[in-house]
């Protein structure tokens, strides 16, 4: 299950990973349906985006949507975590829903900060299992039964659909995490094109080393101590609000790393402070100097002021390029990179660029999939 992936830098903040063992509280435990499991889920990853200290991508998810509510509203417009797929498939009945395991996932999500597709994928993987046998036809990892991974080939084109084959023992020949025994989980890695434990080591304290260490045989993770973030490959404390920071400072939650007007010394500031939500107010025109208008309220900067990019039905304006401002047109359309206006999206088999153009939220070999390839 994939969530982020989720949306494209700013050109004001660069890119960094997503913060990780805040120790922020969130969320209990219960059980979701089938029918309220999409909606669920993006009230778990739109809760942990607003509580937890962020940097980079997540950062600019707080500055663009504002608060957890507008959050919410917005993801399915993106097509973030691909989720809508992953309750097709398990209506089709190919994947069997657990809905107390689903309730428990998303809890741990919020109550990990978690936001990497990877990590939650891992959380969540109890919540779906699989019916189709080994050796059986695949879209995505949640189809394969117990024991079993999705294998979509490791270079180039990926095959979709792929082949359900049994997972890789520890010690057996691997090229793919996903193969091994414990992939699924983040026990096992694929190291040295081996399949090897990943072991746990202790919580480290402010300014030691922190993530993923590996020598020719071994993986560690190591996570950072309560109210620590691995920042760059070392456990720091968030930088509080109004403090100086630089691109890849994670900032205290609700607040995000930037630069002041004219490109000023960067500090962590509240999103109102570099970005506008309604038409007329005043931006610079440049990205990289905010503030800026709000693409995802189709908003644009016109002789330094926002003005409306109109309402996101076909044949409205909007700016191509990455999947963010894809998000600028309404649900089930695409910004066309030839006319820069909102149209369908793409059916399968037709010729695409990006994600986001084709309805399936999949573009494999230039060309739009009938389902998620995962």
């Amino acid at each position: 299950m994939r969530s982020t992936a989720f949306l494209s830098a700013l050109a004001f903040v660069s890119a960094a990973a997503c913060s990780d063992n805040t120790g922020v509280p969130g969320g209990t435990s219960g059980t979701v349906t089938l029918d309220t499991f999409e909606s669920a889920y993006y009230r778990a990853l739109c809760t942990t985006l607003f509580t937890c200290p962020q940097s980079g991508d997540a950062a600019q998810a707080i500055a663009l949507m504002g608060d957890a509510a507008t959050c919410e509203t917005l993801l399915p417009r993106l097509g973030v975590g691909n989720v809508a797929d992953l309750v097709a498939q398990s209506r089709a009945g190919s994947i069997r829903f657990n809905a107390t395991a689903a309730g428990e996932c998303l809890a741990r999500v919020r109550t990990a900060c978690v936001l990497d597709d990877t990590e939650v994928a891992q959380l969540c993987k109890d919540a779906f299992t699989g019916t189709v046998a080994i050796g059986g036809m695949c879209s995505r990892q949640e189809q394969c039964v117990t024991g079993a991974w999705c294998d979509h080939g490791d270079s180039g084109t990926r095959a979709c659909p792929g082949t359900c084959r049994a997972r890789v023992a520890l010690g057996g020949a691997c090229t793919l995490d996903r193969a091994c025994v414990g992939g699924d989980t983040g026990a096992a890695t694929c190291l040295g094109s081996r399949c090897v434990a990943v072991q746990t080591g202790a919580a480290a304290a402010e300014g030691q080393p922190c993530g993923r260490s590996e020598t020719a045989t071994t993986a560690t993770r190591i996570p950072c101590a309560s109210g620590l973030v691995c920042d760059g490959a070392t456990c720091r404390r968030p930088v509080a609000a109004g403090g100086a920071c630089t691109n890849d400072d994670v900032c205290a939650a609700g607040t995000l790393c930037a630069p002041g007007a004219s490109g000023a010394a960067r500090t962590c500031v509240a999103p109102s402070a570099v970005v506008r939500t309604t038409v007329g107010g005043a931006c610079s025109g440049n990205p990289a100097a905010p503030p800026i208008c709000n693409p995802l309220l189709r908003l644009e900067c016109v002789s330094g002021a926002c003005a409306s990019m109109g309402d996101g039905v076909v044949g409205a304006r909007c700016t191509p390029g990455n999947d963010l401002l894809a998000g600028v047109c309404n649900t089930g359309l695409r910004c066309d990179t030839m006319t820069s206006t909102c149209q369908p999206k793409l059916a399968t088999g037709m010729a695409c660029t990006r994600n986001s153009d084709c309805v399936s939220n999949e573009c494999e070999g230039d060309r739009c999939l009938a389902n998620v390839c995962d």
